[in-house]
């Protein structure tokens, strides 16, 4: 139980302007409120039957309670003011965004949402809300495998264990980047510098696919029991073949591309 408090000794023009600003319709709620905390106290109400009766918190109303008493009426009219974050959006501060969100997990989820990340930043959410939208990032779409088409993908990805490059050339090249060290980078189409492998502290490979016939006769066999499907984006008639190269080549076809003559 908690000890009662002391009625709180007011002045008769204490008294009047409390009275007059919690029936003032032009009082804010908050203000109201708390006028009415203390009038109840003068009148030697308990605290806690003041929250339950003011609707406030029992906390609250012993603070409202303590601030009359050092600051007088002043206190209850002033109007607390929100701590707004003054940080500046700088380029250092964006990547950070980016790498923690990408990079790690809060410790009681599975992904950081805005909230979480600007308590843990220090930041405003609509700081890291615009530095999602930016760089379209979707935390709670972040898989452990990434297909991706993403002209500028080495901006927003790091640390991948390994990358499966299909496209060669300035896209293999700007891939080593996303790598974690002790990575894998392998390639269908060409072979990967082994320059780069050094300086970004990587293993590369070329993949080389050979058939085998008693490999294509299990996958044959695989087919025909149904147990084996394959997924076709689209068919195509050979005319029509380089349309079925820029399908492929913009990364859009979600299957198989399927030439006929």
């Amino acid at each position: 139980m908690f000890s009662p408090a002391t009625a709180l000794s007011l002045e008769t023009s204490q008294r009047q302007l409390l009275e007059s600003l919690a029936r003032a319709g032009a009082t804010p709620q908050a203000v109201a409120r708390k006028c009415q905390v203390i009038l109840l106290a003068a009148a030697g109400v308990p605290n806690n039957r003041i929250a339950s009766e003011t609707g406030l918190s029992r906390p609250t109303v012993i603070a409202t309670r303590a601030a009359f008493a050092r600051d007088g009426v002043e206190a209850i009219r002033r109007r607390q003011r929100r701590k707004r974050s003054r940080r500046v959006l700088t380029p250092e501060l964006e990547q950070k965004i980016v790498d923690v969100t990408l990079q790690t997990r809060p410790a009681d989820a599975t992904h950081w949402s805005v909230r979480t990340l600007a308590k843990q930043l220090g930041v405003t959410r609509t700081l890291v809300h615009g530095v999602w939208q930016k760089y379209d990032i979707q935390p709670h779409r972040v898989e452990r495998f990434k297909l991706s088409n993403d002209p500028k993908f080495e901006e927003k990805v790091r640390d991948v264990d390994v990358v499966f490059d299909t496209v060669g050339g300035d896209t293999q090249e700007r891939a080593f980047q996303t790598l974690k060290r002790g990575g894998f980078l392998a390639s269908t189409v060409s072979p990967p510098s082994a320059e780069k492998a050094k300086e970004f502290g990587v293993t590369v490979a070329m993949v080389v696919m050979m058939p085998k016939p008693d490999q294509l006769a299990e996958i044959n066999r695989l087919l025909e029991s149904g147990k084996l499907r394959v997924r076709v984006a689209t068919v195509l008639p050979l005319a029509e073949v380089k349309k079925a190269h820029q399908l492929s080549a913009g990364g859009h076809a979600d299957g198989k591309i399927i030439l006929h003559p």
